[in-house]
């Protein structure tokens, strides 16, 4: 009989052991993993894995050498197909554990081209909300996936500063920018913030001094901290091998700069950057972007319940119920302050699913839709929650919602 309680997968640059399968069940000579390859079957099924997923021989089957006795590991399905050929009991563990695996993977949808592409933007925009939002994910040489609850925030804060620079542009019609007066993004102690150019600074205000002595000289006298109040790096010109040092200084420092010029010039510059600072804090104020994941999760939530508390409730189906987003069983329960499982139990104890899908009556009613989505190749079904899904969820599930936010 095998035993499958405790089942573990050994796991090696993507592929898993066999020999380790092997070890969990019967441990019949026969059915030993080197057996098992020689079979017909077995060999023509691996040969099906890597033309049918492109694969290289060494990207499903290893062998390695770590102690007396060599090991097997194997591409995930091979794997499966092993502990299917050495006993039901084993394959269900086993099947158990790479979809609990593979929803894990899901979860990381979005590359950050993906999510610029769906944004109409530049994946510099994209960028830089990474960095606002999730900084530890933009270490040089990682690829950066974004899982759907990152995708969500940086949606929701994208729609926000959309809005934000609508209402900007009309409200600072008399607001001009004096000329040469390029507003950039750059890097500053792991922050993204927004930047002047020094040297368009040091054109507008006309210093008679050069450029790289007026620079050190207005850091030298207010004492400016590089990495704080600005940055640098080395420009190469194309018209030789020479570099000419860059300067990038917050906007807090553009206005004290500006201010020591003690000219028309600077009072210009400081001017417009105070007006600007004052419009943006209310418009801020007004409409609350978010500064964090979880901020902009509640922001989400909160917009919910201001659209139904303001407007009729035909209007706000109309608006939230009939939207074409959709989310998640996980991302759901995350929002309801509850564990993924927790509230799939939920689910099936209130007869609203059966196992991991909704009954006919709850899709017809447009609670819920159920999708092919394809996972390493593999098609899998999959249960979403629509708007109008999560408006009837919050309301059927309000206490336990609000005491867990209260627990919390």
């Amino acid at each position: 009989m095998v035993l499958c309680v405790d089942i573990t997968l050994v796991e090696k640059d993507g592929l898993y052991s066999l020999i380790d399968i092997w070890q969990q069940s019967e441990l019949k000579e026969e059915k030993r993993p080197a057996q098992w390859l020689k079979i017909d079957e077995t060999k023509e099924f691996i040969r099906y894995i890597s033309q049918s997923k492109n694969l290289h021989s060494t990207q499903i089957l290893k062998i390695v050498q770590e102690g007396p006795n060599p090991d097997i590991f194997v591409y995930w399905q091979i794997a499966l197909a092993y502990a299917k050929y050495l006993g039901p009991e084993l394959y269900t563990r086993v099947d158990q554990i790479f979809k609990e695996k593979l929803f894990k993977q899901k979860e990381e949808i979005m590359t950050i081209a993906e999510l610029a592409v769906a944004l109409n933007v530049t994946p510099e925009t994209i960028i830089n909300y990474v960095r606002e939002f999730i900084p530890e994910k933009t270490s040089p040489g990682i690829k950066t996936l974004l899982n759907e609850i990152q995708v969500t925030a940086i949606k929701i804060a994208f729609d926000k500063k959309k809005q934000l620079a609508k209402s900007d542009k009309s409200s600072k019609a008399e607001l001009k920018r004096p000329d040469l007066i390029r507003i950039n993004r750059h890097d500053i102690n792991g922050n993204s913030i927004e930047t002047v150019n020094a040297r368009d600074l040091w054109e507008f205000l006309e210093s008679k001094q050069q450029f790289g002595d007026w620079i050190k000289n207005r850091i030298e006298k207010s004492r400016f901290l590089e990495d704080t109040d600005f940055t640098k790096f080395h420009n190469f010109m194309k018209s030789d091998s020479k570099a000419r040092i860059e300067y990038y200084l917050t906007l807090d420092t553009v206005k004290m700069i500006s201010m020591l010029e003690n000219n028309s010039k600077g009072d210009a510059v400081r001017k417009y950057f105070i007006e600007r600072d004052n419009t943006l804090r209310t418009l801020e104020q007004s409409f609350q972007i978010p500064k964090t994941l979880s901020g902009a999760l509640q922001l989400a939530a909160d917009k919910t319940r201001e659209l139904e508390e303001a407007q009729p409730k035909i209007d706000f189906y109309d608006q939230v119920g009939n939207a074409k987003g959709t989310y998640s069983i996980g991302i759901t329960a995350k929002s309801f302050g509850l564990g993924r499982n927790t509230f799939f139990e939920i689910l099936r104890k209130d007869n609203l699913f059966f196992d991991c899908e909704p009954y006919q009556r709850y899709i017809d009613a447009g609670y819920f839709v159920v999708k092919i989505v394809v996972i390493n190749g593999c098609t899998h079904q999959q249960t979403f929650v629509t708007g109008k899904g999560l408006i009837w969820l919050q309301k059927k599930y309000a206490t336990l919602i609000n005491s867990n936010k209260g627990a919390q």
